[in-house]
């Protein structure tokens, strides 16, 4: 599917600086966290899966401070695993757990779909701590796998109880495929963890007066006891093993390499060294372009000029809109040529090739980016001796022989090439060839220095221009050449460029870089080829991109109020409002708000809770994002906090006063019900009844109000039955 430009925004934008400390990663996975405390994971383009490995940490061992004696060891930590759907795009929360270094356990480590543990989708729990001075005989128990939260877990190794004459060591942690192994009977030795876990620290050797445990390994080891002996000082145990979080997926393939898939950075980066096809990704709203032109040859002469280099030309695409639909569609490619660099000179008469363009989306009107190829550098004959100018946007003008003319800038938007420069002496002449012009500056001219008319001086060739730095992108692109000369040959452009040579070829041109080629006087050298780079934030993929969320309690009517607002939408068929009560495990969709499908402008959506319940509490919300196509993602969470109301009785019927709707049901003692039958009799002012018999406990209320809601007024009775027990409540029906 070829890409229009009918509704898309276009912004040039040119920096001069690369972000500091950026690294770049062909392929993450698995990506593997070790540092303790939270961390964020973005999904990269095309993976709808991952496996996530979580190991807790491990418990610290037993210290002695105010007892001699020796001490016991800590718990490993516990291993769960789980394979979840995931959107391209899409934020998950990493945490990875401390181990112990006090009496509480090795910490959690966990991944969520928010910055809160209770929202944990795979979670492996720490091991226990030894207890301080007990005489070594408590030792701390390995991470449950049963508190975990994964479809495969397994428990953390324990750690051993001091004993003859020794200290106990740590339990191991848990494996990827077995639980961890607790330490043995020759209690110093740390247990030795199965495959994937880490191995248990051993307990404080017998020397000395005090005896420090040794700390557990990662992932998830338990610390070794430790010992105090006469009137030392504190025998400290052994700190847990630090927890980790492995996360793994297939990368995907889109057309060139992946240079930084964005599980990290959060930015992808794909590079083209060849002709090519990209595929973005379905929903993309916006991505930046790094189009860069084959470099020139360089000139062949003593006296030689370097090629020019191509042009570097960055573009961002921002607001992505293709008719009411915002971002690309799925199967949205571009087509991309790269330009080679152009042949240095073999030929005194000839010079240097000019570089070839590059373009991304060939062919396309009206949506092409072209950066041309740099100028041939001059050659060895005054028909040769000029520079040639750039051939296309961007592109950089060749270096001059010594007589000749430098080589201009295409359309003034790159950089002209160096001057030659030529002194007569009374023995002859000498000269200098000038460097080729570069992306970031023009090439310097060549110079002689310390000469006169009877005696020539050094002939100093001129260096290339230097390259560009583009904000984002890695790498110095589109140095010149270097100019050549009879004595020395001038530097490419940033170390970038071919460097002149005066005794045989001039240097090439960095492959991939569009940097020019050198003179030389036996051949030219070649200039570098082209490249083109896309980049694109991760988040930029997500179907719905969120500006807020937020639940209020409106204690006058008693509900939750939820607001929220998107920026952009894409494919987004609705919201599933779901609520849990005083935890966030169990939860239970409660309404649907349906989506705009498509917009990239902010909408707002609103929804009231009239349902709470009536011993209050706690009261959390999330919204499930779910798609055109069934897929779905989680928000946030957020909570309000409802008081119970008060009564007497086992149940509490409201609004009273009521009309018919809303009306509930609720249990004011939950410990009164035990999940025995309930059957409701509705008893009006005449002395008729209607029977309702309840199948769910959360529609009694419903039940009872869609039938008073077509009842005259009056005073009704409604008898609540369940088991033994039985129930009455006055009703006031209002119109």
């Amino acid at each position: 599917m070829r890409f229009r430009l009918s509704l898309l925004s276009i912004i040039l934008i040119f920096s001069s600086y690369l972000l500091a400390g950026q690294t770049f990663a062909q392929c993450s996975s698995p990506v593997t966290y070790t540092n303790t405390g939270l961390h964020t994971f973005f999904v990269p383009a095309g993976v709808t899966s991952i496996t996530i490995e979580t190991w807790g940490a491990g418990g610290r061992g037993s210290t002695r401070i105010s007892q001699t004696g020796r001490g016991s060891g800590g718990g490993g930590g516990a291993y769960s695993r789980s394979t979840i759907s995931v959107s391209p795009g899409e934020q998950l929360a990493v945490f990875v757990g401390a181990g112990s270094t006090t009496e509480q356990p090795g910490e959690s480590s966990w991944v969520a779909r928010t910055e809160f543990e209770s929202d944990a989708i795979v979670l492996a729990v720490g091991g226990q701590s030894g207890l301080d001075d007990s005489g070594g005989n408590d030792p701390g128990a390995g991470g449950s796998a049963a508190l975990g939260i994964g479809d495969i877990r397994f428990s953390g190794g324990n750690g051993i109880s001091r004993g003859g004459g020794e200290n106990g060591g740590g339990g191991s942690s848990a494996g990827t495929s077995a639980n961890g192994n607790n330490a043995t009977t020759a209690r110093p030795s740390g247990a030795t963890a199965p495959s994937g876990g880490g191995n248990g620290g051993a307990g404080g050797p017998d020397t000395g007066n005090t005896s420090a445990g040794l700390p557990g390994q990662q992932p998830g080891g338990g610390g070794g006891g430790g010992e105090r002996r006469g009137s030392g000082g504190p025998g400290f145990g052994g700190a847990g093993g630090d927890g980790q979080v492995v996360i793994s997926y297939t990368c995907p393939t889109n057309g060139g390499t992946i240079i930084d898939d964005g599980a990290i950075s959060g930015e992808t980066v794909i590079e083209f060294n060849s002709d090519g096809t990209w595929t973005s990704p379905e929903g993309l709203v916006e991505f930046e372009v790094l189009v860069i032109g084959g470099g020139g040859g360089g000139g062949r002469s003593l006296y030689g000029g370097g090629g020019g280099a191509g042009g570097v030309i960055p573009q961002s695409f921002i607001d992505i809109n293709l008719g009411p639909n915002p971002g690309l569609p799925a199967g949205t490619s571009f087509d991309i040529r790269i330009g080679d660099g152009g042949a240095g000179s073999t030929d005194f008469n000839s010079q240097g090739q000019d570089g070839e363009s590059s373009i991304f989306a060939v062919g396309d009107p009206n949506f092409e980016i072209i950066a041309g190829g740099g100028g041939g550098g001059g050659s060895g004959t005054t028909t040769s001796d000029d520079g040639r100018d750039g051939v296309g946007p961007g592109a950089s003008g060749g270096g001059a022989r010594q007589d000749g003319n430098i080589g201009d800038a295409f359309d003034g938007s790159g950089n002209d090439g160096g001057e030659g420069n030529i002194q007569t002496a009374l023995f002859g002449s000498s000269g200098t060839g000038g460097g080729g012009g570069g992306a970031g500056s023009a090439g310097v001219a060549g110079s002689i220095v310390g000469g006169n008319f009877f005696f020539p001086g050094l002939s100093n060739g001129g260096n290339g221009g230097n390259g560009l730095t583009v904000s984002g992108f890695p790498g110095v692109y589109g140095g010149g050449g270097g100019g050549n000369a009879t004595d020395n040959p001038g530097s490419g452009g940033s170390g970038i460029g071919g460097n002149g040579n005066n005794n045989g070829t001039g240097g090439n041109g960095a492959t991939n870089t569009g940097s020019g080629g050198g003179a030389g006087n036996v051949r030219g050298g070649n200039g570098g080829s082209g490249k083109v780079l896309i980049k694109y934030l991760n988040t930029r993929i997500l179907p719905v991109e969120y500006l807020y969320i937020n639940a209020e309690y409106n204690a006058p009517l008693r509900s939750g109020e939820l607001s929220w607002a998107t920026a952009k939408e894409w494919e987004n068929d609705r919201f599933e409002i779901e609520r849990s009560i005083n935890n966030v495990t169990e939860w239970r969709k409660i309404g649907d708000v349906n989506g705009a499908g498509y917009s990239d402008a902010p909408v707002e959506y609103y929804f009231r809770d009239s349902e709470l319940p009536v011993a209050g509490g706690n009261i959390f919300y999330r919204l499930k994002q779910v798609d055109f196509d069934g897929t779905y993602n989680y928000s946030k969470t957020t909570a309000i906090q409802v008081e119970g109301l008060k009564g007497n009785k086992s149940w509490r019927v409201y609004p009273n006063p009521t009309s018919g709707y809303p009306f509930q049901i609720g249990l004011l003692d939950p410990s009164s019900y035990r999940d025995e039958p309930i059957s409701l009799r509705i008893i009006s002012p005449t002395g008729l009844y209607h029977f309702i018999q309840v199948n769910d406990l959360r529609s009694m209320g419903s039940q009872v109000g869609d039938w008073l809601f077509n009842q005259p007024s009056g005073l009704y009775t409604l008898e609540i039955i369940w088991g033994e027990n039985r129930e009455y409540h006055k009703v006031i029906l209002r119109r």
